[in-house]
């Protein structure tokens, strides 16, 4: 079984992720493999009450590149079109 990864390689575009897919299959894939964030959770305040500052340089690129969820979810039925 091949897993193309497409991860956020769409750019925040519907139609770039939809592009991926074909590319995925075409080149043999059996699964594409997305990654959904949601980013209101990326900084969550520890029990010891510190903030979690570990995602704090890449949050801009995060939202400006993530697909919504609705999105993800067309990105999940083009794929079940394309078997």
């Amino acid at each position: 079984m091949v897993i193309a990864e497409i991860g956020n390689n769409h750019n925040g575009s519907k139609e770039k992720a939809f592009q991926l897919i074909d590319k995925a299959i075409a080149s043999g894939a059996d699964l594409v493999k997305f990654q959904m964030r949601d980013l209101k959770d990326l900084n969550r305040v520890s029990s010891s009450g510190s903030e979690d500052l570990g995602v704090e340089y890449t949050n801009n690129l995060l939202e400006k590149y993530n697909l919504p969820r609705n999105v993800l979810f067309e990105c999940f039925d083009y794929c079940k079109e394309q078997e």
